[in-house]
């Protein structure tokens, strides 16, 4: 799946809204086929399109982070670009 940051962010701001479940978000990103794990310890999300870009020395990844409360429901979330190389 190759998309830009600005549209990852525009699909979560539409589809994930603010209270959903960790288990919705959870079956959203695994019909997405978009990499996550969740972290209880953090209470947290981490999910990773990988290769969404493609350069000369590096390629960029796409993350999202999503914030659960105590009970598991959606708080916010974050979406950044990262890039690795060799």
């Amino acid at each position: 799946m190759v998309m830009k940051k600005d549209d990852v962010e525009k699909m979560m701001k539409n589809d994930m809204k603010v209270g959903s479940p960790k288990d919705d978000i959870a079956l959203y990103l695994s019909k997405k086929e978009i990499e996550h794990s969740y972290d209880p310890k953090s209470q947290k999300i981490y999910a990773i399109l990988r290769k969404t870009s493609k350069g000369i020395l590096v390629s960029g990844n796409i993350t999202i982070e999503f914030n659960l409360d105590k009970a598991g429901k959606l708080v916010g979330f974050t979406v950044a670009e990262v890039y690795t190389g060799p």
